[in-house]
C-alpha cells in the first residue's frame, strides 16, 4: 500500500532498486543495476543502497552462471 510513498533519498532509492530488479524478472547483475542508477548516486551510494536491502531481506547476493554478481529477490 505504501510502496512508492518514500521519505527520504535512501527509501526512494531502495525502492527505485527493488522496483527495477523486479521488472527485470527478480534478478539483475550488480554492473546492470548500477548503471541503470549511475545518474542518482554513486557507487558508495549504491553499495549503502544495497546493504540496505541486503539486511532487510529483501534481496540476496548469488553468482549467476556466467559468474557474474546478481542480486535476487527473495520471496
Amino acid at each position: 500500500v505504501f510502496r512508492g510513498v518514500a521519505f527520504s533519498k535512501t527509501a526512494k532509492n531502495v525502492d527505485r532498486i527493488l522496483h527495477q530488479n523486479e521488472k527485470a524478472g527478480g534478478m539483475m547483475e550488480r554492473g546492470k543495476l548500477l548503471k541503470k542508477n549511475a545518474c542518482y548516486h554513486n557507487a558508495k551510494e549504491f553499495n549503502d543502497v544495497i546493504m540496505t536491502l541486503e539486511e532487510s531481506e529483501q534481496i540476496i547476493k548469488a553468482t549467476s552462471e556466467k559468474g557474474k554478481l546478481v542480486y535476487v529477490i527473495n520471496k
